[in-house]
C-alpha cells in the first residue's frame, strides 16, 4: 500500500507531502481544488503519459516520489529481485519531469525505464476512473481476473511453460528445416572428401617415413658406391685399411711398454680403436642390402608420396595431420546425419507437445466458460446496487486464431449500460464515472483476485447520489478491509464511510498553491456538512453531518 506520497512543482502543487493509512480514505474538497491532481499524478508515477506542461511555475522540473509497503508474500518482490530492484519491505517509486527532456524514472534508487514503473505499477496499485490509468480495460487484467475467479491459475501457469517448450521446439524444428538444404550439399561434399582420403590408405607412423625412403632410394647408387668405399677403407684396402694402420701402431706401441710402462693408457686406447673400427665396418657391411636398387618400389613410393602430398595441399594439412581431417569429416558427417534423426524426434516430440496442449487448453477453456456466467451474473448484481438497473455485464470469451500462452480464447468484459443496448469493451461503453462503479463491482466480487495493494476510485459519485451514493461508499468500505482504498469524491454518502478523510484546498494569497489536510472529528464534520449543505451551513446540517459519521462507524 501507499504509504507517503511526495509531489513537487506539479500543476499547482508546490510541495505536497501526503501520509496515507491502511484502509478506506475519502480525499475531498470544493469543485477546482485539485483533488483528482494528486490521482493524476499517481498515475504519472506508475508509468502514465508524461507532458511539460503539467510541470509547475517553481522551476523546470517535476518530481513526484511514494512509498509503498509490501507484504513478505507480494509478487512484487519476486519482479523486483529478477531486476536487481529489490528492497526488504518497502518499494520507492520516483520519476522526474522536466521542461527540457524526456522524464526520468528510479525504482528503490535505481534509474529504469518508464516501462518498468508501469510494469511494477500494475502489481501495486489500480486506479480507477480516467482510462488511460486504467488496469481493468486491459485484456491480460481482465484474463488474470477471470482465471483467479475461476482458481485455475496454476493451470494456466503450467499451459504457459507447456506453450514455451512448445514455441521453443518449433523454433528448433523450423530452423533445422531451413538449414536442411545447405546441409544435404554439405553431406555430399564430405562424402566425397571421406572416400577420398579412404582410399589413401592413411598410415601415419609408415607414411610420415616414406620422403625419407624414398630419398634413399632415389640415391641408392651413390649410397651403395661410398659404403663399399667406407668398408674398403676401414678393413679390405690390403695393407693400406684403416683396421692394418691401427694394428701395426698397437704392435709398435707393444714393443715399448717395455720401455716406457707410461705407454699403457695409450696401448688400450689403440685396442678399442681397433675394436670399432672392426664393428662399424661391420655395420657399414650390413647396411649394404639396404641400397640395392629397386626401381618398382621407387616408383610406387614416387606415386603414393604425390597422391598424399597432392591431398596436403587440398586440405592445407601436412601429410601426418591428413588423418585428423578425416576424422573431422566422420564427425561432421554423424552430426549432418543425426539432425535428420533430431528432426524425426523433433516432429514426434511437438505432435505430443500439441496434444498435451490442447487437452489442457480444452480443461481451461472449459472452466473459463463456466466462471464467465457466474462472474457475470455477480458483477450484474453488484451493478444493481450501485445504481446502474439496466447495466449488463458480460465476459466475452472469443476463440484465438492460434496457440496462446494463456489459452486458445482471448477474455474481453463487455457491459452494456442501457436496456437493449448491445454490449461492448468497458472503454467504449462505459463512462468515467460508469466505468468506476463497474471497477468497484468487479473488485467485490473479485476481492482477493488481485495483487494491487491499493485501489484508486475517482468520479466512482458521478450522476448518483442518495442511496446509492450510500451503497458505493458502503462498498468501498467493505472493499478496504483486505486493502487501500483511496477515493476522490463530492458526495457526503461516500466520504462519510471512510476511515480516513483528507481534504484538499487550494490558496492564492501569493502563488496558487494546492494543500491538503488530514481531518479529525470535529473537522471531519464540519466538512461532511460543507458536502451537504447549499451556501449556509445550519445547525441542523452539522447534526445530519455528525449522525452520517455516527452512523457509518457501527
Amino acid at each position: 500500500m501507499i504509504s507517503t506520497l511526495r509531489v513537487s512543482n506539479f500543476k499547482l502543487a508546490t510541495l505536497v507531502e501526503i501520509e496515507f493509512e491502511p484502509g478506506f480514505t475519502v480525499l475531498t474538497g470544493e469543485t477546482g481544488a485539485g483533488k483528482s491532481l494528486i490521482v493524476d499524478a499517481i498515475g504519472l508515477l506508475l508509468g502514465g503519459r508524461a507532458r511539460a506542461d503539467t510541470i509547475g511555475t517553481n522551476g523546470d522540473k517535476a518530481s513526484i516520489e511514494a512509498r509503498l509497503d509490501l507484504p513478505a508474500d507480494h509478487p512484487a518482490h519476486n519482479w523486483l529481485s529478477e531486476r536487481e530492484l529489490a528492497a526488504d519491505s518497502e518499494c520507492v517509486l520516483r520519476r522526474i519531469l522536466t521542461r527540457q527532456s524526456a522524464s526520468r524514472a528510479f525504482i528503490n534508487g535505481n534509474s529504469v525505464a518508464v516501462q518498468e514503473l508501469r510494469e511494477i505499477g500494475e502489481l501495486l496499485v489500480d486506479i480507477h476512473g480516467q482510462h488511460e490509468h486504467q488496469g481493468l480495460v486491459s485484456r491480460d487484467t481482465q484474463r488474470s481476473m477471470l482465471d483467479s475467479f475461476a482458481k485455475i491459475e496454476p493451470q494456466v501457469d503450467e499451459l504457459k511453460g507447456l506453450h514455451a517448450t512448445m514455441r521453443d521446439a518449433r523454433a528448433h524444428l523450423d530452423k533445422l528445416k531451413n538449414q536442411g538444404e545447405s546441409d544435404r550439399d554439405r553431406a555430399q561434399l564430405l562424402e566425397f572428401q571421406i572416400r577420398e582420403l579412404r582410399a589413401l590408405e592413411l598410415d601415419p607412423e609408415n607414411d610420415s617415413k616414406l620422403d625419407e625412403k624414398f630419398d634413399r632410394l632415389a640415391h641408392a647408387q651413390e649410397l651403395m658406391s661410398g659404403v663399399s668405399g667406407l668398408v674398403d677403407l676401414f678393413l679390405d684396402a690390403d695393407d693400406d685399411s684403416i683396421s692394418e694402420r691401427v694394428g701395426r701402431a698397437v704392435q709398435t706401441v707393444q714393443g715399448l711398454l717395455t720401455h716406457d710402462r707410461n705407454l699403457e693408457p695409450i696401448a688400450e686406447q689403440l685396442d678399442t680403436l681397433s675394436i670399432e673400427i672392426s664393428e662399424l665396418a661391420s655395420d657399414l657391411r650390413q647396411r649394404l642390402p639396404d641400397y640395392e636398387y629397386d626401381p618398382a618400389e621407387l616408383a610406387q613410393i614416387e606415386q603414393r608420396l604425390e597422391r598424399l602430398h597432392g591431398a596436403s595441399r587440398k586440405y592445407a594439412v601436412d601429410i601426418n595431420q591428413l588423418g585428423s581431417v578425416l576424422e573431422r569429416f566422420e564427425t561432421e558427417l554423424g552430426e549432418l546425419a543425426a539432425d535428420d534423426d533430431t528432426i524425426a524426434a523433433l516432429e514426434v516430440e511437438l505432435a505430443n507437445l500439441i496434444k498435451t496442449y490442447d487437452s489442457r487448453a480444452a480443461v481451461i477453456s472449459r472452466k473459463r466458460k463456466q466462471a464467465a456466467s457466474k462472474l457475470a451474473a455477480a458483477v450484474d448484481a453488484q451493478l444493481v446496487d450501485l445504481g446502474m438497473d439496466a447495466a449488463h455485464f458480460t465476459v466475452h470469451l472469443a476463440p484465438r486464431e492460434e496457440r496462446g500462452a494463456n489459452g486458445v480464447e482471448t477474455v474481453e468484459f463487455q457491459i452494456a449500460t442501457n436496456t437493449g443496448q448491445s454490449a461492448g469493451p468497458l472503454s467504449r461503453v462505459a463512462s468515467g464515472g460508469e466505468l468506476s462503479r463497474v471497477a468497484l463491482a468487479i473488485n467485490m466480487v473479485c476481492n482477493q483476485d488481485t495483487s494491487a495493494l491499493t485501489q484508486i476510485y475517482d468520479e466512482v459519485d458521478v450522476g448518483i447520489g442518495g442511496r446509492v451514493a450510500e451503497m458505493v461508499g458502503k462498498k468501498l468500505h467493505a472493499l478496504a478491509k483486505s486493502r487501500q482504498v483511496l477515493c476522490v469524491t463530492h458526495l457526503a454518502q461516500v466520504a462519510s464511510q471512510a476511515a480516513h478523510h483528507k481534504v484538499v484546498q487550494k490558496s492564492s494569497l501569493e502563488d496558487t498553491l494546492v494543500t491538503i489536510e488530514t481531518l479529525e472529528a470535529g473537522a471531519r464534520t464540519e466538512e461532511i456538512a460543507r458536502m451537504l449543505g447549499g451556501i449556509e451551513i445550519t445547525e441542523r446540517t452539522i447534526e445530519h453531518a455528525g449522525e452520517m459519521l455516527s452512523k457509518a462507524r457501527k
